[in-house]
C-alpha cells in the first residue's frame, strides 16, 4: 500500500477512451497537490538515514529462497479471486459482477447500461467524465468527435456514479476532528512544533529550577494533547459502536487499528517514568481484552469452590497474571472464596494467601522507578515459589498450578513463553516480571521476535501489530506513514507531537551523520515533509463544509504566504449558512488584509440573499463591496413595484427598517430615498398638505428619476386634481414640470416607448377610469389643471 507522507494531487481519471481534446474539461479538481510534484519523505532522507528505516536488510534478503523472495517482491493486494470461488458469505451480491486487475488485483466495477445505451461507446464518441469536488459522486457523458455526425437527438445523457468514499463523513467524526484540533492549535500556530524542543537547547545557560521547570511544562503539554487525542478517539469509537454494533461501519476497524499504536506510542514517549507499567498494560489491554468476562461465569457455574478448580488458575488467573492485571486480580481472589483453605487445607491456603499478598503489594508506580523496591519483591516471589514446592496438600493439581503462577512472577524467561499466547503477552510477561525498565524495552522486544512461538506480522503488511513493532524498533517515519495510511488527520498530528518532542532528531543527530550540512539538510527536509503533511490536511478539510473552517484556521496558524494565497481562492467557494458564517468569513479576510476577496464573498452572498427575498441584506452586501450599479438597479426595481403596487412591500419595508446597517451605509440612504419619499406620497389618502406636495414634486422633478414612471406620479396628480389640493403656485410648478417631461417624451423615442409600457402596466394593476395611453393623460392632466386654475380665479 501506498502512502501520502507528501504532498499530494487528486487528478480527474485518466481513461484511454476519454480524450476531451482541447475543449473545456468538465472536470473539477480537488484542492490537494500532486504525486509526482514533491518526494517522499523516505527520498528526501540521507543514504545513512535510510539505513535506520529500511524494512528487510540486505542481509535478510539474501537469506530468503526464491519462493519468499518472490513473494515479497509479488506482494501488492491480496487477490479475491479465491474468496470469490469458494463462494464466501461474507461477500455482498454486488461483489459477484466485480472483475479483479490482473496486474494489481484491484477491483474493476462495470457500469450497467442497457442496449440503446450501447452506442454511446462506439468509435465516433468520447467517453468524459465530470467529478464534484464537493461529495464522492460524478457524471459520465459522451461527446461526439470532431468530423462525426451526432446519431443521437442531440440531448446530452448523464450516467451518475458514486466514488469509494475518501473518509468517514459522518458527524461523530466530524466532532472528533473539531476537538482535536482545538487541542494541538497551540502547536500549529507559526509551525510551534519545529522549535518546541529547541527551547531546551536555547535554555543551557541558567538557573537550573527554571530550566528543569520549562522542560517539564512543554512535556506536559505534549502528554496532555496525546491524552486528548486518546480520548477523544476513544469517544469516536464508542459512538459509533453505540450505533453500530455489527462492526458494518468500516471505519470502527479503522479507528481500533489506529488506537492500538496511539496507546502503545503514549507508553514509550509521553508516559512519565513512574507511568510505564500502568502504559503498557492500558496498551495490552486495548489491543486485546483477555480473559473474557464469560470464562469466569463458566467456572463459577461449574463448580461451587472456584478455588479448587483448575481452570480458575491455569486459564483465568494465569492470563491476568501475564497482563499485570492487579486490581481485577484482587477481586477475583475474594469472589474464589479461598479463604474456606484455611480449615481444609492450610498448607495449601498458606501459600495461596502469601500469593494473593505478593500481588497485591505488586506497585506498577513504584517498580516503574525504582529498582531496588521491585528487586526486594521479586526476592519474595522466588522464596515463595521455593517454600511452594515443599507443601504437603492433597489438591496437587492446584498446587502444580500456583507453582506455575509463581514461576511466572519470579521472571522465568521459559514459564513465561510456556504460557503466553501473543507475543505481546510475553513481551508484558518478561517487562513486568524480569525487570520493569524502559531501557530493556529494546532489547525485550528483540528477544521477542526471535522466538519461533509466537505469529509475528509480516513487515510490509499494514497492520496494528506490524506498526506497533516498528513503534518498539524506533521506526517512527515508517509509523507516521502508516498511520496516515489509517487516517489522514492522526498520521499529521502524529508526526507534529513526535516532531515537537523532539523524538525525530535521532535522524538528523545520528552519531554516523558527521556531515554538518547533512544534517542540517536532513533536519530541513523531515520538518519541509511534516510542513506539507500539515498543509495537505488542510487543503483537505477545505474540499468539506463542515471542515473547512478547521482548515481555515490551520492556514492561518502556519504563518506561510503562500497560505494567505490560497485562502483567497477558496474563501468565496464557503457556504454561509447564517449570519454568524458571514461574520467568521468576512473577519479572516479582514484579519489576513484580503480587500478583494472580502469585496467578492459580498457579493456573492448579496447574490445569494437576493435570491432569497432578504432585500435588506441583499442591498447591505452589495453595498459594502461597492457594487454601485448591482444596488441602484435593485433601488430602482423596488421603486417600480412600489409604484405599481401603490405602496412599499411589507416585507420589504420590514427588512429596510429593521437593518441598522441600510441606515448607515450613505450609498443606500441616496439610492433608497426615492423609495422612501414614494411611499409617503402614495400612503396619504387625505390631507394633501403643503409637505405631500414637496414630496410629490421634488420626486417628479428629481434628476436621476427615469421619465418612464414619471407617468405614476402624473396618475397620482390627475387623481387629485379639482380636490381643492393645489393652489396657483403649486399649479405652476406642476405645469413646469410636466412640460419638461412631455419635452422628453416627445423628443426621446426610449422614453417614449418605456413610458408606454409602465403605463400599461400601472393601468392594469390599478383599474379605474383612467385615459387610454399616456399622450391623453398628459391632455387630461392639463384639463384638470385648467380647471384648478379657472376655479381658483373664480373664488
Amino acid at each position: 500500500m501506498s502512502h501520502s507522507f507528501q504532498f499530494t494531487e487528486t487528478k480527474p481519471l485518466d481513461h484511454s477512451t476519454a480524450s476531451l481534446n482541447n475543449e473545456q474539461k468538465p472536470t473539477t479538481f480537488s484542492l490537494t497537490g500532486s504525486n509526482n510534484s514533491k518526494p517522499s519523505l523516505s527520498d528526501t532522507l540521507s543514504k545513512t538515514t535510510m539505513e535506520n528505516e529500511k524494512g528487510l536488510t540486505n542481509e535478510v534478503k539474501k537469506g530468503l529462497s526464491k519462493e519468499d523472495d518472490k513473494f515479497f517482491k509479488s506482494y501488492q493486494a491480496p487477490s479475491f479471486n479465491h474468496l470469490l470461488e469458494n463462494g464466501n458469505d461474507f461477500l455482498d451480491d454486488d461483489m459477484i459482477d466485480v472483475e479483479f486487475d490482473s496486474k494489481t488485483n484491484l477491483p474493476i466495477r462495470k457500469l450497467k447500461f442497457d442496449d440503446s445505451q450501447k452506442s454511446l461507446l462506439n468509435g465516433q464518441n468520447h467517453l468524459n467524465f465530470a467529478i464534484s469536488d464537493k461529495t464522492d459522486s460524478g457524471v459520465i457523458f459522451a461527446t461526439t468527435k470532431p468530423g462525426h455526425k451526432s446519431d443521437g437527438d442531440g440531448e446530452a445523457k448523464l450516467f451518475s456514479f458514486d466514488l469509494i468514499p475518501k473518509g468517514d463523513e459522518s458527524n461523530e467524526y466530524f466532532k472528533f476532528l473539531n476537538n482535536i484540533y482545538k487541542e494541538i492549535e497551540p502547536l500549529l500556530k507559526n509551525q510551534k512544533y519545529e522549535h518546541f524542543a529547541d527551547l531546551e537547547d536555547e535554555m543551557e545557560i541558567g538557573v537550573v529550577s527554571a530550566i528543569k521547570k520549562s522542560k517539564d511544562d512543554r512535556f506536559l503539554e505534549l502528554r496532555r494533547i496525546m491524552a486528548a487525542l486518546l480520548s477523544n478517539l476513544e469517544l469516536l469509537i464508542n459512538k459509533k459502536l453505540q450505533q453500530d454494533i455489527s462492526f458494518a461501519d468500516p471505519w470502527i476497524v479503522n479507528y481500533e487499528n489506529t488506537i492500538s499504536v496511539l496507546y502503545l506510542m503514549n507508553a514509550l514517549y509521553f508516559g512519565e517514568d513512574d507511568e510505564t507499567i500502568v502504559l503498557f498494560q492500558q496498551w495490552v489491554e486495548r489491543v486485546d481484552i483477555q480473559p473474557d468476562a464469560r470464562i469466569l461465569q463458566e467456572l463459577l457455574d461449574d463448580s461451587e469452590k472456584l478455588y479448587l478448580n483448575p481452570k480458575f488458575w491455569s486459564v483465568y488467573v494465569k492470563k491476568l497474571i501475564l497482563r499485570g492485571s492487579f486490581s481485577v486480580l484482587e477481586e477475583d481472589f475474594r469472589t474464589s472464596q479461598y479463604e474456606q483453605l484455611k480449615d481444609e487445607d492450610s498448607g495449601l491456603f498458606k501459600i495461596i494467601n502469601d500469593f494473593y499478598n505478593l500481588i497485591i503489594s505488586y506497585d506498577p508506580i513504584k517498580f516503574s522507578k525504582n529498582t531496588s523496591d521491585f528487586l526486594s519483591w521479586k526476592k519474595e516471589a522466588v522464596a515463595l515459589r521455593e517454600a511452594a514446592r515443599d507443601i504437603d496438600t492433597s489438591n496437587l493439581a492446584i498446587l502444580g498450578e500456583i507453582v506455575e503462577l509463581l514461576e511466572i512472577i519470579s521472571g522465568s524467561v521459559s514459564s513465561i513463553e510456556e504460557n503466553s499466547d501473543k507475543w505481546y503477552e510475553y513481551f508484558m510477561g518478561r517487562f513486568l516480571y524480569q525487570m520493569p525498565s524502559k531501557k530493556l524495552v529494546g532489547e525485550y522486544i528483540s528477544q521477542t521476535l526471535e522466538l519461533d512461538s509466537f505469529e509475528v506480522p509480516l513487515e510490509g503488511i499494514e497492520s496494528w501489530d506490524s506498526i506497533c513493532i516498528d513503534l518498539f524498533k524506533g521506526r517512527l517515519l515508517t509509523v507516521i506513514s502508516a498511520l496516515e495510511s489509517f487516517d489522514k488527520t492522526i498520521g499529521t498530528y502524529s508526526a507534529v507531537l513526535l516532531e515537537a518532542a523532539g523524538l525525530l532528531r535521532k535522524y538528523y543527530d545520528d552519531s554516523n551523520v558527521v556531515d554538518q550540512i547533512e544534517k542540517v539538510e536532513t533536519s530541513n527536509s523531515i520538518r519541509n515533509n511534516i510542513n506539507r503533511m500539515v498543509e495537505d490536511l488542510a487543503l483537505s478539510y477545505l474540499n468539506n463544509q463542515d471542515l473547512f473552517p478547521i482548515g481555515v484556521g490551520i492556514l492561518i496558524n502556519s504563518g506561510n504566504g503562500k497560505s494567505r494565497e490560497i485562502l483567497a481562492e477558496v474563501l468565496p467557494t464557503y457556504e454561509i449558512k447564517d449570519s454568524d458564517d458571514f461574520e467568521w468569513v468576512l473577519e479572516i479576510c479582514s484579519q489576513l488584509k484580503l480587500k478583494k476577496t472580502m469585496v467578492t464573498i459580498q457579493e456573492i452572498q448579496g447574490e445569494k440573499l437576493y435570491e432569497k427575498q432578504l432585500i435588506g441584506n441583499a442591498l447591505v452586501c452589495f453595498a459594502q463591496s461597492q457594487i454601485i450599479d448591482k444596488v441602484v438597479s435593485i433601488a430602482w426595481r423596488i421603486f417600480e413595484e412600489t409604484l405599481l403596487n401603490k405602496g412599499l412591500d411589507e416585507k420589504i419595508a420590514m427588512q429596510l427598517s429593521g437593518n441598522a446597517e441600510v441606515h448607515k451605509n450613505a450609498i443606500l440612504r441616496q439610492s433608497l430615498s426615492p423609495i422612501y419619499v414614494l411611499d409617503e406620497i402614495l400612503k396619504t389618502k387625505d390631507g394633501y398638505d403643503d409637505v405631500w406636495f414637496e414630496r410629490l414634486i421634488s420626486l417628479f422633478t428629481f434628476r436621476y428619476l427615469h421619465g418612464y414612471y414619471k407617468p405614476g406620479l402624473l396618475m397620482i396628480v390627475l387623481e387629485t386634481l379639482n380636490k381643492s389640493v393645489y393652489n396657483f403656485e403649486k399649479l405652476l410648478k406642476l405645469i413646469e414640470a410636466i412640460n419638461d417631461y412631455e419635452d422628453e417624451f416627445e423628443k426621446n423615442e426610449d422614453t417614449k416607448e418605456k413610458s408606454e409600457q409602465m403605463y400599461v402596466l400601472l393601468t392594469q394593476n390599478n383599474p379605474g377610469n383612467y385615459p387610454e395611453d399616456v399622450r391623453d393623460l398628459l391632455i387630461a392632466v392639463r384639463r384638470g389643471i385648467a380647471l384648478d386654475i379657472t376655479f381658483g380665479f373664480l373664488e
